[in-house]
């Protein structure tokens, strides 16, 4: 095979299963082969008595399935998921595609048949008899679904999936006022839990966005499940996505504040609160984000870059030399190289401006030692250099690999003016 020489690598494997025929994984080998070289009858065949052979195996038979399906040999797609039911028992999977394949052979009564034989089987599993209603209503028996979720309502009230069925009911009845009754019975009910609803307001936007509507029938909906007291965050978080789907970003803010509020270490909508101030450039709102974000999640090194530079224009130099600091606590050896020197950049150019340059050089040299490439680190140490012409072959090293990244910048060109000019003010030695 690793030739390439299909036929006597298939001959071999042959000879290997007719020596081996207790061999799981040559017949399977075997049977994978076959099935490539689209040899489907020989596949079938070695299925078939691997069936007998492997009767703990259930592979060979779900292989089968597909087969036979793609043969369109419906009777014997039948005869194969009854033989996986006589193995694993009835349930929902086997039975609701025994009951497509049944649909397929144009057989309606034993297609209901199937799923009704599944509610007999666990009459006292509510979703089942659901299941059997959502198949009535999906084949036209409309009167046969609605007395289906009737009953399983008589005998659960707040049954999420039956509720949720007999909306789809409404609609498709053209009942469009009971419609949004159902579902704000639905999704106003404490006692639906959030993973539902947020799987019905999935489905709601889906079914909205292919219909083209407007998008203000599915916030009039979030909004009045919002009015509700919320102590679970999936659904002010999939509002707010939504929101910002439909470029209503300023709307997102305060639900977005919300999902915060429910869940500190929301990481995801922090980081869209933060967007949305940078934008404004609202440092005040950035540093209303960031401080409680590095607390809830003390690893998320964005927020305490975010909250460096909000500090940086709040003019609170020593805030952002503690920020960094406590930042680079927090790396580690997976850490972005280079944000780690970023956090020593910024460092620099603070205790620069206290004038601690022994300090400021250092964090410097450490942010290079990160990410040789960090063009303003490179910049403003070339400069400050320059400036005390010391080192200024350095600096002009240095100030060269910024120009060349970004020959059009005109502070980058500007240092690199300059540091000629500053070996011209060097003193030199008398003779």
């Amino acid at each position: 095979m690793f030739l390439r020489q299909v036929p006597q690598g298939q001959e071999a494997l042959e000879k290997a299963v007719a020596n081996a025929p207790d061999n799981y994984w040559y017949s399977q080998g075997l049977a994978s082969l076959y099935q490539q070289q689209n040899e489907l009858d020989k596949a079938v065949t070695l299925l078939e008595q691997m069936v007998v052979r492997f009767p703990a195996k259930q592979d060979p038979l779900f292989n089968l399935l597909d087969l036979y399906g793609r043969q369109e040999k419906y009777d014997e797609v039948i005869s194969t998921l009854n033989r996986l039911e006589k193995r694993m028992g009835k349930n929902e999977q086997l039975s609701m595609e025994k009951f497509r394949i049944y649909l397929q052979m144009k057989d309606d009564k034993k297609a209901f048949q199937e799923i009704e034989s599944l509610v007999q089987e666990y009459p006292m599993d509510m979703r089942y008899q659901v299941i059997l209603g959502d198949v009535y209503l999906q084949n036209g028996k409309k009167q046969e679904a609605y007395d289906v979720y009737q009953k399983v309502l008589a005998a659960e009230p707040d049954n999420p999936m039956a509720i949720f069925s007999m909306a789809s009911y409404y609609k498709q009845t053209g009942q469009e006022e009971l419609y949004q009754q159902q579902l704000d019975t639905l999704l106003l009910n404490k006692k639906v839990t959030p993973d539902t609803k947020v799987g019905v307001m999935r489905q709601m936007i889906v079914e909205n966005e292919q219909a083209d509507k407007d998008s203000t029938q599915i916030i009039a909906l979030f909004d009045r499940i919002m009015k509700q007291e919320q102590d679970d965050p999936q659904i002010p978080m999939l509002y707010a996505q939504y929101l910002l789907s439909k470029n209503m970003e300023s709307e997102s803010v305060p639900v977005l504040e919300q999902v915060v509020d429910l869940d500190p270490t929301n990481k995801a909508a922090r980081m869209m609160l933060i967007g949305a101030a940078v934008k404004k450039e609202d440092y005040k709102q950035i540093i209303k984000v960031c401080e409680p974000g590095i607390e809830a999640t003390p690893d998320a090194l964005e927020f305490y870059y975010y909250l460096a530079v909000a500090y940086n224009q709040a003019e609170k130099p020593d805030s952002v030399i503690s920020i960094c600091k406590r930042a680079l606590e927090h790396t580690t050896a997976d850490s972005k190289k280079e944000i780690v020197s970023d956090f020593y950049s910024i460092l620099g150019d603070m205790y620069h401006t206290q004038k601690l340059m022994k300090e400021a050089y250092a964090a410097y040299d450490s942010a290079l030692v990160y990410n040789p490439s960090n063009i303003g680190a490179l910049n403003n140490y070339a400069y400050y250099l320059s400036v005390e012409r010391r080192d200024l072959d350095k600096a002009e090293e240095m100030s060269y690999k910024t120009v060349k990244a970004e020959p059009n910048n005109a502070t980058y060109l500007d240092t690199y003016a300059w540091i000629p000019v500053s070996y011209t003010h060097l003193t030199l030695p008398t003779t």
